[in-house]
């Protein structure tokens, strides 16, 4: 499975199993796709290291609704 097929998963599983909104499933997908960039463009070469600086820069940029 490549990266665009993981993400079309992912949508599918958010939308039939947890019944999230549009709003949600873009949201949690476009957090996904930042987390790939951060990591160098692929998320299976995203080390812990990368996923712990990824969300600590969240924390510095959104409000806590957000997060």
């Amino acid at each position: 499975m490549n990266w665009q097929e993981a993400l079309a998963a992912f949508a599918r599983f958010l939308r039939s199993e947890r019944g999230f909104s549009e709003h949600t499933q873009r949201a949690y997908l476009s957090d996904l796709r930042q987390l790939a960039e951060h990591a160098g463009g692929s998320p299976s070469r995203a080390s812990a290291d990368d996923v712990r600086a990824f969300l600590a820069s969240q924390h510095r940029s959104r409000s806590p609704a957000t997060l």
